[in-house]
């Protein structure tokens, strides 16, 4: 068990009495739902890990992973809205069309000419 800047990780069972608490052995307790620990049981049985710990470590990889994506994605959705915002300060907005479902039509048409997906030939 790799020991250092990583933390062991003791996996215990919901019926089982815990303490969520960093002890001076540098271990984390965590309960989990029956059908967790099933779950991580199946994954070291597979032999892609070797232990629940290896199993909880990639977890805990992957779900950082997803939030830093997340974070990225926020960002840059937080510079789409404030460019937008700036282009309606510069009085560069359109009118949406009195018929709303043409015009979204002809948009997808539009990306899809695009991409090569178009069913019929690109205007």
């Amino acid at each position: 068990m790799v020991v250092g800047p990583f933390l062991k990780l003791w996996i215990v069972s919901f019926g089982e009495p815990q303490n969520v608490v960093m002890a001076a052995e540098d271990h984390v307790d965590i309960a989990l739902t029956p059908e967790l620990e099933a779950y991580v049981n199946k994954k070291v049985r597979s032999g892609r890990y070797c232990s629940a710990e290896d199993v909880v470590r990639e977890a805990l990889r992957v779900l950082e992973e997803r939030d830093r994506r997340e974070d990225l994605d926020l960002a840059e959705l937080r510079d789409k809205v404030a460019a937008g915002l700036e282009q309606l300060d510069r009085g560069e907005a359109w009118d949406l069309p009195d018929d709303i479902e043409e015009a979204v039509e002809k948009i997808k048409s539009r990306g899809q000419c695009r991409l090569g997906l178009g069913m019929h030939p690109c205007p």
